[in-house]
């Protein structure tokens, strides 16, 4: 049984998981063919990664992420929480756009990477 100490540690991280999904549009602002581009800390080992995710049949998910768990969000509001609170920084790329921030070559890696693993998931 969980102590009242555990519990208020438990709300408040729910509470605090709630203001951060705040950040994200409650529509998913993405059409098919566009691609996201993120850098997420994991708070227990303060590692940073960084994904790309590409939205496509009307509002599904893939990202480049290695866990079984992340690679496929079945709509907006799932990938939300999955990219939760500790979102550093997001890109977005319109499919079709020629990307002109930092990083492109980064970018550009991940974006073919990503539609590869597509392409040989079906």
């Amino acid at each position: 049984m969980p102590t009242e100490k555990q519990i208020a540690k438990q709300i408040n991280d729910l509470l605090g998981e709630l203001v951060g999904l705040s950040k994200y549009p409650d529509e998913d602002p993405c059409s098919d063919g566009d691609v996201i581009w993120f850098e997420k800390r994991y708070p227990n080992s303060g590692s940073v990664y960084t994904y790309t995710a590409i939205r496509v049949d009307g509002g599904r998910w893939f990202t480049t992420s290695t866990s079984s768990a992340s690679k496929y969000f079945q709509n907006w509001g799932d990938m939300c929480k999955w990219m939760g609170t500790k979102v550093s920084k997001i890109y977005l790329m319109h499919r079709g756009e020629t990307p002109l921030l930092d990083g492109e070559s980064t970018k550009r890696v991940f974006y073919d990477a990503l539609h590869k693993q597509l392409h040989n998931d079906r």
